[in-house]
């Protein structure tokens, strides 16, 4: 039986899925999460079984516990995402706002000015991350944001279980993950030629340079699969990529919508 769950994403990774949805095939429409909790058993030691759905010691048929992924397709998941709403209400928990009275902006860019009639919901024009408008109160926490105020729905069409390095390179553009080339600029000036293109990794900081606009570029690498190793330790620390676990990748379909109005809508 399908159901509704929250699944927590960073703004970059918002951005990345309001990109998908602008504009089809350029964004987000896959997220990989840590199958289980197998503690500090080697991943190499077990296997998944297909036919069962669930994880077994390698060439054994005793199973392993705790492995099974949370998520299945058909589920739809409500996007939790770094919020904010008027600084009037600056001292109200979330779980006491009243839903849908009152504007509601967003870390990734953009606010929904929520009335009490759900078809009232009218998404504002994306800004840069970081701008935000003189109304907006207290930074909130992902974790915090009610359902109410999601702006984003996923309806999950394809799950996977895999090793976390056996990634593509379609997937790891599907992460979210992006092309840049070469400005005619930098080609003009012999710097580079329009060979010389880079995977982008979203979210991540490089540190490296003299600026602190050089130190703040994103991380960038010859490959999507490099660039999504490099966008993985950004979230999960060094030396997760290496680590090389058992992951549940989810495909996704983007709606622009809170969960809730869907139904309403249709």
């Amino acid at each position: 039986m399908a159901k509704d769950r929250p699944i927590l994403f960073s703004a970059p990774m918002v951005r990345a899925i309001l990109r998908e949805i602008e504009n089809p095939g350029t964004g987000k429409t896959q997220t990989r999460r840590i199958c289980g909790l197998f503690g500090e058993l080697d991943p190499d030691e077990i296997e998944w079984d297909t036919f069962k759905g669930e994880f077994r010691w390698k060439g054994q048929d005793t199973f392993v516990g705790n492995g099974r992924p949370r998520i299945s397709i058909g589920d739809r998941l409500y996007v939790r995402e770094a919020w904010r709403v008027s600084r009037m209400h600056d001292q109200v928990a979330p779980r006491d706002l009243k839903p849908r009275t009152m504007t509601v902006f967003f870390e990734a860019g953009g606010s929904i000015a929520n009335q009490d009639a759900p078809g009232d919901w009218k998404p504002a024009v994306w800004p840069e991350i970081g701008e935000r408008p003189d109304w907006a109160g207290k930074f909130r926490q992902a974790m915090h944001m009610p359902r109410w105020a999601s702006r984003i729905t996923l309806e999950v069409t394809d799950v996977r279980i895999e090793r976390l390095q056996d990634i593509s390179e379609a997937d790891a553009i599907a992460e979210g993950i992006y092309r840049v080339d070469p400005t005619e600029e930098e080609i003009a000036s012999g710097e580079c030629t329009r060979d010389d293109f880079v995977f982008i990794a979203p979210g991540t900081r490089s540190g490296i340079g003299i600026t602190k606009e050089q130190r703040d570029r994103e991380n960038w690498g010859p490959t999507p699969q490099f660039a999504y190793g490099l966008l993985w330790d950004s979230i999960n620390g060094p030396g997760a990529w290496k680590e090389n676990p058992w992951v549940a990748a989810y495909t996704f379909r983007a709606i622009s919508k809170n969960i809730d109005l869907i139904a309403e809508a249709a």
